[in-house]
């Protein structure tokens, strides 16, 4: 189906309120699965307009029926920039240079002007020209995989959508919860003040997630483990993903909140060595600390040292084979290694001295501290305040309970 509105009609189909007094269907310029907004050059945005203002015929604008709650609006799918740039242009949010114009007579006419500075004529001129419509029917809408395929097929002229761009039709409510956490995560240093470029960030914090998961025991690329982490987690469709966001969402939140938080407490892991050639190396690093430490306490802990054998690795023998699959999944291993190393280090410190675990049954009078009946012989040594909790094994922190007392606890 297709419509041709005029660029006054379009604009204030932009605005819900407009569009119900206007008896039109309300058009969403950026539903979750559409890519951000990042404006155009102006060289590209004035010759947009120009074609406006002589009359050349626009690329069509394709949208899509999204019926989702009984409301009906079409989703842009592609137009997104010629349309805001027209809105822009319309709010006065940038002004014509005549050097950028294709026709030198327009650009002398129009050089330096708003579209304040338009005589009224100009400006109706410029309101009624008719831009073409193509209305997609609702199974676009409810079949994502038909809509990538389409989007494929428009952007092949264009600026082609990377895989960001691409899985987001899909993925669109969990990147926006990624997105939540990213700037927060981005203090850390991990993108070494890297511009937040068509979804860069969101598709590296993407990848951590991903390598923070059970690896399987083959893989081809981290690219393949973080499709099959996608699919795995959040499911192949729409649907899918909307309804995994709806039950995990919260759980999502925390695990980005918990690599917010080792990502600044490692910063000083980022800061050495030319960042560009280790870039994905501290991805795999931080990932493997995310899967591996269930506990911030005991990150905490640990932290020191982690960081310190952790910048050992760049010094070992690791670093001279050639960076390929092979050596991902070998620098993996290695970080494991070096994880579960400490954790059997420092592990020995949770465990009470025989002397203080005597002293402590003598002064609860040979009582469970948690049910008051007789230890007899089966009993445990427990941290008041957890050890993953960043309890200390000390003897104000220790109290003696039975095996099954201390079950119940855990």
């Amino acid at each position: 189906m297709t419509e041709h509105v005029s660029v006054s009609t379009l604009m204030a189909r932009l605005n819900r309120e407009f569009s119900t007094t206007l008896s039109q269907v309300y058009i969403n310029l950026t539903p979750p699965f559409q890519r951000a907004y990042e404006c155009w050059d102006n060289k590209t945005k004035i010759v947009l307009i120009e074609s406006i203002l002589v009359g050349r015929a626009l690329t069509p604008i394709y949208v899509v029926i999204n019926d989702d709650d009984n409301e009906l609006q079409y989703d842009m799918v592609d137009g997104l920039h010629r349309v805001s740039t027209i809105r822009d242009f319309i709010e006065n949010k940038f002004k014509l240079n005549g050097n950028f114009f294709l026709d030198d007579d327009f650009g002398e006419r129009y050089n330096g002007k708003y579209f304040r500075d338009f005589t009224p004529t100009e400006q109706s001129n410029f309101r009624i020209y008719s831009i073409q419509m193509n209305i997609l029917d609702v199974s676009y809408h409810h079949d994502k995989v038909k809509l990538q395929h389409l989007w494929q097929i428009l952007n092949r002229s264009g600026s082609r959508l990377n895989v960001f761009e691409f899985d987001k039709m899909v993925y669109g409510e969990y990147f926006n919860i990624i997105s939540e956490y990213k700037e927060e995560i981005a203090k850390s240093g991990i993108f070494h003040n890297r511009k937040d470029h068509r979804g860069y960030y969101e598709s590296q914090i993407n990848d951590i997630l991903a390598l923070s998961s059970t690896l399987p025991s083959s893989w081809a690329s981290i690219t393949s483990i973080c499709k099959r982490y996608m699919e795995d987690e959040l499911g192949k469709t729409l649907d899918d993903v909307k309804e995994k966001v709806k039950s995990d969402g919260d759980k999502i939140r925390k695990k980005l909140e918990t690599l917010a938080y080792m990502m600044n407490e490692m910063e000083e892991l980022f800061k050495h060595g030319k960042f560009s050639s280790r870039e994905r190396i501290y991805h795999m690093m931080v990932a493997r600390c995310l899967f591996h430490f269930k506990s911030r306490a005991i990150f905490t802990k640990l932290r020191d040292e982690l960081v310190s054998q952790l910048l050992d690795i760049f010094k070992d023998d690791i670093m001279k084979i050639p960076k390929t699959a092979k050596f991902q999944r070998l620098l993996i291993e290695k970080v494991d290694e070096v994880i579960r190393k400490l954790y059997v280090k420092h592990d020995t410190k949770r465990l009470f001295p025989p002397h203080l675990i005597d002293r402590k049954i003598a002064e609860q009078d040979n009582k469970c501290a948690l049910c008051n009946g007789i230890l007899g012989q089966d009993y445990h040594a427990d941290h008041i305040i957890p050890w993953t909790d960043g309890g200390e094994t000390t003897y104000e922190n220790l109290q003696v309970v039975h095996s099954r007392c201390h079950r119940k606890k855990c």
